[in-house]
């Protein structure tokens, strides 16, 4: 069999009206592809705030100028040399000090804490006044320079070490267009420079323990013959060119690192449109070297155990291109060394720094716009009474699902532009513990969880008014992945899952809307294999809906000068009933719902309903239905956007609670409704910008929280309730 007829829609006979035939075939779904999934050890590592500057700066470096218990940041090279000290003053908070100009334009900024004394030492170079030195910073914030040297060329790079073994810390300078390598020495109030290599230039350089003798070595590039140079040290300082490794092309971000802790110091850098690392050995050999792959191609980059799990990570810069965007992407390392995929936690106009940022209780990464914003990502402790947390796909859309059936809701993130799925499984703490993403082929607007099995779960794809369903069959013992299709004749009105008493899959109903036929269709998974059953109604143009959870429906219909709410039910015999007509008019409008309005475990529907005349709900079943005249309710009701409202467990006392968000006026509102008086009550809570997708939930420590996707700043945004 082709893979096309696979792809053909199902042919299904004519019904008559209220006729009823099942069609069996293997053919309605078909296996398109089976694979595992990256499950990738965040730990808690998803903790995103942003901090707005009070001016444009290119360059900022991390620092503690005061002394307390929370890291501060220098910012440089702002409008007419200034920069900015700001102090850290709590977890996430900062506070502007000190801001002036500076006489050099600093290009990197060192500090570090000096060995014989434990004091903080900050150094810098700058290219354009061709100056290297230490600085004084006071405890206020307010920048001098120490001592300093002026050099004949431009340096560029720094770094330090105690090369001489004096307990002192000196400085490792280099540059592409700096005359060869030189150590700066700050010895009585002096700068001593001592020339490594003249007579030509290295654009990197870096301390490194070449051959395991504790004394800091050099490796350097050279730009003349692109080769990686090694300069051994005798312990006391003196350095010899023993050998060099050539690459294939210029390099940039030159360090040194264990990376896979195996106790000899590796070499990381980026080149071209990746990163490389050779590893040392033994014998020093650096034979052994590692392509890592980048989906951008990587300006900086930096390392850390930021998801605390005892191994190094990296974070790498892509400044962007054209119109695309800056990103920050994290490679989380395996335990055999190799890294995962790699998650783009910040997606942002302008990036031009990325910098290690560790402060009381933070451990992460801050990044640097050109508009003054400052980006911080680090691990997430608990949930306060706001937190904002960022998994990297910018989500559109926030479902909840109970892996493990734990009671702790675990997160599905949407993005339908891309068409990228997001998994966030949280541990026994609460707290994200795990994250993997798939793909879809389509993109969607419509998302259904089936969330009845406790390792198996399907997320099922849809757009309303198309004819195809896409689904993702996961499990999470495993973390395979099937992907399946249902096609359908007419126009998707619903869709509905129903717990199946025959295997792990649910049922799957959808109502579509075929010429003036309003078709209902029944898949029920058995033997490997769905069956189909279908039945039809005449219904003239349909305009609305709703599948309850019995399997019924609810739906509006437009006939000549009026429209109706009938409700049907397909089991034998198949029962159809009018529930309530208006006459249509040019300003009607209308919002169809389904929820356990009065708390009882049976849905209802109810309906906002605006015309010329008035506003008003219509509440009821197959039944009973009643309409109440409260105006501002069912205008409140009467949402443009279909994924505001939330109809979920809230409830106080005897009073069943909703929420409703108007985009247009940000305004979040909770709906109560009066379990035996039957009416509504408006609460405004409070006026919640950029909010698109969202759930009320208990999130943490039983404590109700309204989770939302922030389309502002591309994060899932959570407030205490």
């Amino acid at each position: 069999m082709k893979r096309e007829d696979l792809k053909k829609h199902y042919k299904e006979e004519k019904q008559g009206l209220l006729k009823r035939k099942v069609i069996n075939s293997s053919l309605i779904v078909f296996l398109l592809c089976q694979s595992g999934a990256a499950q990738i050890p965040v730990n808690g590592f998803c903790k995103y705030s942003v901090f707005q500057s009070d001016g444009k700066f290119k360059q900022f470096f991390t620092l503690n100028f005061n002394q307390d218990s929370y890291s501060d940041l220098l910012l440089t090279g702002g409008e007419k040399n200034s920069f900015a000290n700001v102090a850290g003053k709590g977890v996430d908070s900062f506070s502007r000090v000190f801001s002036s100009s500076f006489s050099s334009v600093i290009t990197n900024f060192l500090s570090y804490i000096e060995i014989y004394d434990k004091a903080p030492r900050y150094a810098f170079v700058s290219r354009k006044q061709k100056k290297a030195g230490w600085l004084n910073i006071s405890s206020k914030g307010s920048i001098s320079v120490s001592n300093q040297i002026s050099f004949s060329s431009f340096p560029d790079v720094i770094t330090q070490a105690d090369f001489n073994s004096d307990g002192r810390n000196e400085l490792l300078i280099s540059g592409a267009g700096f005359d060869g390598v030189s150590i700066l020495k700050n010895s009585s109030g002096k700068i001593e420079e001592k020339k490594i290599e003249a007579g030509t230039a290295f654009s990197q350089s870096t301390a490194i323990d070449l051959n395991g003798d504790s004394y800091p070595d050099i490796a350097a590039f050279n730009i003349n013959d692109n080769t990686l140079q090694f300069f051994y040290n005798n312990s006391r300082g003196d350095f010899k060119s023993i050998r060099a490794i050539k690459l294939e092309r210029p390099i940039s971000s030159l360090q040194a690192l264990d990376v896979n802790s195996d106790y000899y110091s590796d070499l990381i850098f980026i080149s071209g449109n990746h990163l490389q690392i050779i590893f040392g050995d033994s014998v020093s050999g650096f034979h052994r070297k590692e392509i890592i792959s980048t989906d951008l191609k990587p300006d900086k980059f930096i390392w850390g155990d930021f998801n605390r799990d005892g191994r190094f990570d990296i974070a790498y810069l892509s400044a962007g291109e054209g119109s695309q965007p800056s990103q920050v992407s994290v490679l989380f390392q395996k335990n055999d060394g190799s890294f995962y995929p790699e998650v783009p936690y910040l997606q942002k106009n302008g990036l031009t720094g990325l910098i290690p940022f560790y402060s009381k209780f933070v451990y992460g990464f801050a990044s640097l716009s050109n508009d003054g914003k400052i980006y911080f990502v680090s691990n997430l402790s608990s949930f306060g009474d706001t937190s904002n947390l960022i998994f990297g796909n910018m989500p559109s859309s926030l479902t909840l699902f109970d892996n493990g059936k734990d009671g702790i809701n675990d997160l599905f993130l949407y993005n339908a532009e891309k068409g990228l799925c997001t998994f966030v499984l949280r541990g026994k703490d609460g707290l994200p513990s795990t994250l993997f993403s798939q793909k879809t082929n389509g993109n969607y607007s419509s998302i259904l969880i089936d969330d009845y099995d406790k390792s198996q779960k399907g997320i099922y794809f849809f757009n309303l008014g198309e004819r195809v369903i896409e689904f993702l069959l996961i499990n999470f013992n495993t973390f395979s992945i099937k992907r399946d299709y249902l096609y359908v004749d007419g126009k998707i009105k619903d869709c509905r899952l129903m717990k199946s008493a025959l295997g792990t899959r649910a049922n799957i109903l959808i109502v579509q809307s075929l010429d003036d036929m309003l078709v209902y269709s029944s898949f029920t998974y058995k033997n490997f294999r769905y069956s189909l059953a279908n039945a039809s109604l005449k219904t003239g143009k349909l305009l609305d809906v709703k599948i309850d959870a019995k399997g019924d429906i609810y739906y509006w219909t437009k006939g000549s000068g009026e429209v109706e709410l009938s409700y049907a039910s397909f089991k034998n015999p198949v029962f159809v009933k009018v529930i309530h007509s208006v006459k249509y008019d040019s300003l009607f409008h209308f919002r169809n719902y389904l929820a356990d309005v009065y708390n009882t475990g049976e849905e209802f529907c109810f309906t906002s309903v605006s015309n010329n005349r008035s506003n008003y709900l219509l509440i009821g079943n197959n039944k009973y239905h009643k309409v109440l005249r409260q105006s501002a309710i069912a205008k409140a009701f009467l949402l443009n956007d279909t994924k505001m409202e939330y109809f979920g467990k809230f409830s106080v006392d005897e009073t069943k609670r909703f929420f409703l968000y108007s985009a247009s006026s940000n305004r979040f509102q909770m709906v109560g409704v009066n379990k035996l008086t039957g009416n509504f009550s408006l609460q405004k809570l409070e006026d919640i910008e950029n909010v698109g997708s969202y759930s009320v939930d208990k999130f943490s420590a039983n404590q109700w929280y309204l989770l939302y996707t922030n389309t502002k700043e591309n994060c899932l945004s959570l407030k205490k309730i």
